[in-house]
């Protein structure tokens, strides 16, 4: 990871909690957000390993989701 930005992904995390607050909790509403943030995940593992963290646990990644 860069220093300067360890977690490439945390703007996804940050974009899910404005989007969520501003539907009024309604996680639907923001699901392709989520989408975007699983998919970071998935590559920054792939690039860094699983000991790295991600703002999803690799677990979370590998679990179904909505389709």
């Amino acid at each position: 990871p860069d220093q300067a930005n360890p977690n490439p992904c945390k703007p996804y995390a940050c974009q899910i909690q404005a989007c969520i607050q501003r539907h009024q909790y309604n996680q639907d509403r923001c699901e392709h957000l989520v989408k975007q943030l699983y998919h970071c995940c998935a590559s920054y593992y792939k690039k860094y390993g699983l000991d790295s963290e991600c703002a999803v646990s690799y677990t979370h990644l590998t679990l179904p989701t909505k389709a």
